[in-house]
């Protein structure tokens, strides 16, 4: 769900992104450019579904977190926990 934070931005400013990645029991955790290039797709959905152009998103940043299922959280403006 995205931050209720994100509203109060400044129309033209950046939001902030944060991908939380969680690696496949048996697999091995992507690299950070390929983490951002497998969701953009995710990113141009959560972008139309919140009502802005995905333009606005700042770089992702991504952080890497223990066996979840392979999981790829987001968190949508804010800061990065």
């Amino acid at each position: 769900m995205a931050d209720p934070a994100w509203r109060s931005f400044v129309p033209g400013a950046s939001v902030p992104v944060h991908i939380i990645v969680s690696r496949k029991a048996a697999g091995v955790y992507p690299d950070r450019d390929n983490t951002v290039a497998a969701a953009k797709a995710y990113l141009d959905g959560i972008a139309d579904r919140l009502g802005f152009n995905d333009r606005l998103f700042a770089a992702p940043t991504v952080e890497f977190i223990p066996l979840i299922n392979g999981r790829f959280l987001f968190q949508i403006g804010g800061a990065p926990r």
